[in-house]
């Protein structure tokens, strides 16, 4: 693992690549849980209506494994660049896509940060309001968004700090290294 000049990272810049790794490891877990449990809950669901009985916590728990599935892996997404571009300008000279790379950075900071404020103040707003259908409280499903929301805010910070000190993701995540690995072999 070295950078383009052939040197190894630095200490720092590894075990920020680690803490990225236990990040993206944890929200891949909290997303794979709730995956289950999403499942899970609509199969109750279908399982109880089709023996005349309603339970009426299912719906919610579905929806609210759902939205933080959704949101868990979209910050995964977002340190692996797999997140929605639009390939139109996949055939720019070098200058103008490091541009276009630093221009996606940007835009996506202040969507984390827009993000993590809003959804932190609608979060605190569920925490006096219920669902309807079961009385849980909102806010269990709503926190998951200032929190993945931080994650992509790391993802992102991660993602900078390689680009400025000319270094590849996959040279100080090992998740990435062997993502990377696969692709070439």
């Amino acid at each position: 693992m070295s950078d383009r000049n052939g040197k190894t990272p630095s200490a720092p810049l590894m075990l920020m690549g680690r803490v990225g790794d236990i990040l993206e490891g944890l929200s891949i877990l909290v997303g794979a849980i709730l995956l289950i449990g999403f499942f899970a809950a609509v199969v109750l669901d279908v399982v109880a209506r089709t023996a005349n009985n309603s339970l009426t916590w299912t719906q919610d728990a579905a929806i609210f494994a759902y939205v933080w599935c959704i949101f868990t892996t979209s910050a995964v997404c977002v340190r692996k660049n797999e997140h929605f571009s639009i390939e139109l300008f996949s055939r720019l000279p070098k200058a103008v896509k490091l541009i276009q790379r630093l221009f996606i950075l940007a835009i996506l900071f202040v969507f984390a940060y827009y993000m993590i404020v809003y959804g932190g103040e609608y979060a605190r707003l569920g925490l006096t309001r219920k669902s309807s259908s079961s009385g849980f409280p909102l806010f269990y499903a709503i926190v998951c968004i200032p929190l993945s929301s931080v994650a992509m805010t790391y993802f992102l910070i991660e993602q900078l700090v390689c680009f400025i000190l000319g270094v590849d993701l996959s040279q100080i995540s090992k998740k990435m290294a062997k993502k990377a690995d696969e692709k070439d072999g």
